[in-house]
């Protein structure tokens, strides 16, 4: 924020010498000019000389044609250019001479500056960068008046200075400052950089990249210039990101110079360009100096430079179409996700009453501070906090839906267009439910439903081209951007006002998707009664908070966006919404809930409110405002003698939580069997990956082992519950009835902390807890020490989950296919993401020695089932009437591929995987692994290793998944899901398979070893590294065991020298380049402090020397 202050305040005295009022002629006068500058076309070389710095007309051809076709052409050069010279050769000015004859529709300017001199600290750069782009973008606001794109051309540096630029003009349009500064930024529509260092590559920063092309293009030595420039790599890098996020619906060309300068200066080709959707990379045989300069027509690049010019021009006329409305529909289908809304357990009374509370002050007499906010033109942020169960949520809800709110709204926009979006964050649904993600995809997609044409301006980059995209879609930086793009674009026309409920259900991605009980409770200090904050105490919920205040401020930043959020008073947001208008919710709803309790006495005896008002005022301040807390005592107060009223108000505890509060007493008032149950059901939710269904939870909690009278009935079957549901299948009448039983044992025995969250039909659905107050309670261990429970023992629930999720499967067939059509027959998403669930809960125990035996029999289960139900739904499949291969061809090779190759995809193929150790491989399942290869006879076991090796060495499961990004189908189920073939395999596979007979000598060998350089290249690179499907993962623990396999395969014979072709795109595409297998390491490796040690060891494999004389 500091640096978009400062921007805003340089573009104010930016604009200030000149005057933007229409005059009789053309005559800028620029900060960097000196004199006046007439912008005609000129032919008087002297003046040229002359005058250095401004613009400079070379050509105007837009009086010719029509206006709506003409475009202007802006050339910026390098260090120690200069305006004319740096685009001459033999005399010929190349953009006025020969290019205007090419595009007779365009207005070509030039624009120069003078460098100042390069004295004082390593913050001089900073001004003086900002004083050379604030004088580009100010002229160009006077001289480019009129409504016509832009297209910038930037030799060497001087694409840092439009990259500078335009990152304050786009900055000015987000803020809805000096619009017509950032007028320039909504104009352009294209960029071509030549020569320009973008990036820093593994032996050089950025920093030093451009210290090394400003030698080059400055041509006379400046030690204190470069080493000014060195020392601002942080600077650098900040543009660079800049830059990625405001050119994303610019057309963008990287064009590298092919031979160095007589000096022997050179911008390195892996510098000079960056990947994008919206990004092409050229290359012309000339040095750094001329691929700007031309004489001729026929000098080598000046066409490739004209095409590319061309080109943009054109893709600026989009036409509306059938295709863009197909788009649009594909892009908000992939926004849209569940977005179940939480709903608290509160009266339609309570609703009734939001309209009160939001429509006066906290003291009943002063005016609302809600609705004075709605209206007020500066003030951005409004928080409505309050303990946990003082109603935020329905509150939120209500004002959401109010049509007051919007009317006092429309008083803010003053005309402009008004758009409301509200996201609600739910710790119990899905990672997506409770992410950055989630609230950057539906924030967008409510938005975008309404307004359409701004799909374009969110997603430029993905307008066109295949969908699905070549790269994944909804990353957090592509949905940033997004946001940036519809902020920078819209500010003057668009309003909006974002309702974000639940800040505190928030959760960083890193933490995975299931709860870990064993996390130490810190009790802390408490808004919320005794011990209730106990999530919110632990140090990642805590970093959790910290984020999603920093985000909700930074949005809140635009003064054409309002946010509403609401949360629990819990210190980060305490912090970071200091001095915000504010209404704390449980304030105010102490009124409502004595008024509630006498209409509820009411209702049991006529007239019994009337004698029991100081009950009724006593529960409300009890209450503390906790709604939940007093609709529960309401109902334990009618549930006894009514004649008891008072005394059993004064039995009971003031708060919800911990080992003295209302939901203690709850638990201790259930018979004994009903709180072993109970707990046994509260550990099975807080472990499963994802909220289990009624049903796969009620498998759950049977165990996985049979009973001994299950067991006596069909003793051949074994001892696991699963291969006794062999017997006969669940129909779909007995699982609806397993349901209803669940249900019913959630009421009772779990005292209603649990509940159903309702699904699509009558057997889906899944468990939840009531409110997040009983999830911080039950996770609490001395819960279970007070009414001395022993809570089951975490490997004992975890195989039990794992029974569970495969014991649903089989049942699957029951409730729905277990195949689709992704355009290819595969497995449904669903069914799939059962079996990740399962591989889930098996790699939390494969390290265990709890039950060997049982867990090898579950896993190889797990195969049998998938293979019946895939092989039986191929037989019943129903082909198309047109389809006349299925049976002669489809079928029969459909058949033959193992079921584990049919992962739903929405991005990429499925991968290929020849057995289910394969799929066992990628989900680290070592101990299994190598009891099924210890099964083998030797020649079976060597083969088989070899075969898995390929899968042990790469996070790619096959070659075929190699050359592009991939998104399983099951990430838009849930945010959790764990995908198997974005993550290096364990180390310890590698060993185990080269002691199974695995050569890397044998070609499958040689594979594994060329997968590995790939893998390391596409996901471990310095470029690459960002655009990795790695980046929201541990990619510290994947880097290192990616070493680890580089060593083990050099340490059995690998080929160091061995020759492989790379692309220098993360997405497998672009240009490409032949490197040895040494080099491709030592360029992920060298510079990396904490690999110094493996780099030097990798270095003497490739010598020769052996692994046992090499030091670990």
């Amino acid at each position: 924020m500091k640096r978009i202050r400062l921007a805003l305040a340089r573009m104010t005295r930016a604009r200030k010498p000149a005057s933007l009022e229409p005059g009789p002629a053309k005559t800028i006068e620029s900060s960097f000019v000196t004199s006046s500058t007439t912008l005609t076309p000129s032919t008087r070389r002297n003046s040229w000389d002359d005058d250095v710095g401004g613009p400079l007309v070379l050509y105007d051809g837009t009086a010719r044609g029509d206006e709506d076709h003409s475009f202007d052409i802006v050339f910026v050069h390098g260090v120690g250019g200069h305006r004319i010279r740096t685009w001459e050769k033999d005399g010929v000015c190349w953009p006025r001479d020969l290019l205007s004859r090419e595009l007779e529709e365009a207005r070509i300017i030039t624009w120069g500056y003078y460098l100042p001199d390069a004295n004082g600290d390593k913050s001089t750069y900073g001004s003086m960068a900002a004083l050379i782009s604030d004088g580009l973008i100010a002229d160009l606001a006077m001289v480019c008046d009129q409504p016509r794109d832009i297209i910038f051309v930037g030799h060497g540096l001087g694409g840092l200075v439009i990259k500078e630029a335009l990152s304050t003009a786009a900055t000015s349009q987000v803020f809805g400052k000096h619009t017509e500064l950032g007028n320039i930024y909504n104009r352009t529509i294209g960029a071509i950089f030549l020569g320009t260092p973008h990036i820093g590559n593994r032996k050089q920063s950025l920093g030093d990249v451009v210290a090394a092309a400003a030698q080059v293009e400055y041509q006379r030595a400046n030690p204190r210039l470069f080493q000014l420039l060195r020392d601002n790599n942080d600077l650098f890098e900040n543009q660079r990101e800049e830059w990625a996020m405001c050119s994303r619906d610019m057309q963008v060309v990287c064009v590298r110079e092919q031979l160095p300068t007589p000096t022997g200066g050179m911008v390195p080709k892996s510098t000079s360009h960056y990947e994008g959707l919206n990004v092409t990379t050229d290359d012309i045989v000339a040095d750094h100096m001329d691929i700007a300069r031309f004489s001729s027509r026929r000098d080598a690049g000046y066409f490739q430079l004209v095409g590319h010019i061309s080109k943009i021009s054109r893709n600026t006329k989009l036409e509306q179409s059938e295709a863009r409305l197909v788009r649009n529909r594909e892009i908000l289908d992939t926004l849209q996700f569940d977005t179940r809304e939480k709903e608290e357990q509160h009266d339609d009374a309570y609703r009734q009453s939001c309209s009160w509370l939001l429509s006066t002050g906290e003291d009943a007499q002063s005016p609302s501070a809600f609705h004075e906010w709605l209206e007020a033109p500066g003030s951005s942020l409004f928080w409505m906090s309050g303990r946990a169960g003082s109603g935020k949520t329905t509150l939120m809800r209500y004002a959401f839906h109010d049509p007051q709110t919007r009317r006092h709204l429309e008083t803010w926009a003053n005309g402009a267009d008004l758009i409301m979006a509200a996201v609600c964050l739910t710790e119990s649904g899905s990672h997506v439910q409770r992410s950055r993600e989630g609230i950057l995809r539906g924030i967008l997609f409510q938005i975008l439903s309404i307004r359409q044409d701004l799909i374009p301006i969110c997603f430029p980059s993905f307008i066109k081209g295949p969908w699905p995209p070549p790269v994944p879609f909804n990353t957090t930086l592509n949905l940033s951007q997004a946001f940036f793009q519809l902020f920078s674009r819209m500010s003057k026309t668009l309003r909006l006002c974002i309702f974000i409920d639940g800040l505190n259900e928030y959760r960083v991605a890193e933490n995975g998707g299931h709860d870990d009980t064993s996390e130490a409770d810190t009790p802390g200090q408490s808004t919320d009664g005794e011990g209730g904050n106990t999530l919110g105490s632990r140090k990642w919920l805590k970093d959790s908070h910290r984020e999603i205040a920093k985000l909700i401020t930074d949005l809140g930043s635009q003064d054409h966006v309002k946010l509403c959020v609401s949360s629990r008073e819990l210190p980060p947001f305490e912090t970071e919404f200091r001095g915000l208008p504010r209404l704390r919710v449980h304030t105010q709803t102490e009124k409502f809930i004595a008024k509630y309790c006498a209409e509820r006495l009411e209702q049991v005896i006529p007239g019994l409110s009337a004698s029991q008002t100081a009950l009724c005022n006593e529960l409300a301040r009890k209450s503390r405002g906790d709604v939940i807390w007093a609709l529960n005592v309401i109902n334990m107060l009618l549930e006894g003698s009514l004649k008891k009223l008072n005394s059993t108000l004064d039995s009971l505890p003031t708060h919800l939580g911990g080992t003295n509060g209302l939901y203690m007493r709850i638990i201790e008032n259930l018979h004994r069997d009903q709180q072993r149950q109970a707990c046994r059901i509260f550990q099975i939710v807080l472990q499963a990956q994802d909220p289990p269904s009624p049903i796969m939870l009620a498998f759950a909690e049977e165990g996985y082992l049979a009973p001994a009278r299950v067991i006596a009935k069909n003793p051949q079957l074994g001892e696991l519950l699963v291969s006794h549901d062999n017997v006969r299948p669940y129909s779909i009448k007995e699982l609806g009835r397993i349901r209803d039983q669940m249900e019913n044992r959630l009421a009772g025995s779990c005292a209603g902390l649990l509940e159903i969250e309702a699904g699509p039909t009558s057997t889906s659905g899944r468990v939840v807890f009531k409110h997040m107050t009983a999830k911080e309670f039950i996770i609490r261990r001395e819960i279970w020490d007070k009414v001395n429970i022993e809570p089951p023992n975490k490997v004992e629930i975890n195989f039990s989950l794992l029974s569970g999720t495969i014991r649903h499967l089989k049942c699957f067939t029951a409730l729905k296919s277990p195949l689709v059509l992704r355009p290819k027959i595969v497995f449904h998403p669903e069914f799939w993401l059962g079996v990740a669930s399962a591989l889930k809960y098996a790699a939390r125990v494969d390290e265990e020695t709890f039950d060997h035996t049982a867990y090898y029999n579950l896993l190889d289960e797990l195969d049998q089932i998938s293979n019946e139900i895939w092989n039986t739904a191929l037989r019943q499949h129903v082909p198309p009437v047109d389809d006349f291969e299925w049976n002669q061809k489809t079928y029969p090779a459909l058949a033959r591929q193992h079921w584990a190759s049919f992962e739903p995809m929405d991005l990429g193929p499925s991968p290929k995987r020849n057995d289910f150790l394969c799929l066992a491989v990628q989900a680290n399942l070592v101990n299994y692994v190598a009891a099924k290869l210890g099964q083998l006879e030797d020649d079976a076991r060597r083969a088989k290793a070899e075969e898995l090796l390929e899968y042990a060495a790469s996070p790619e499961g096959d070659s075929g998944t190699v050359s592009g990004p991939s998104v399983p189908a099951c990430v838009s189920l849930t945010g959790s899901y764990k995908d198997f073939h974005h993550d290096m395999p364990d180390s310890r596979f590698l060993d185990l398979l080269f002691d199974s007979g695995a050569s890397t000598a044998a070609p499958k060998g040689q594979g594994a070893w060329l997968k590995v350089l790939k893998a390391g290249n596409r996901y471990f690179s310095r470029q690459n590294t960002a655009e990795s499907n790695m980046k929201d993962r541990n990619l510290v623990q994947n880097r290192q065991r990616w070493v680890a396999a580089v060593i083990a395969l050099l340490a059995h014979g690998a080929d160091p020298n061995v020759q492989i072709e790379l692309s220098q795109n993360a997405n497998g595409e672009g240009s490409t380049e032949i490197r040895s297998a040494i080099e491709v390491i030592r360029d992920i490796l060298e510079g990396e402090i904490e690999y110094t040690r493996d780099l030097v060891r990798i270095e003497a494999l490739a010598m020769g020397v052996k692994a046992e004389h090499v030091g670990a």
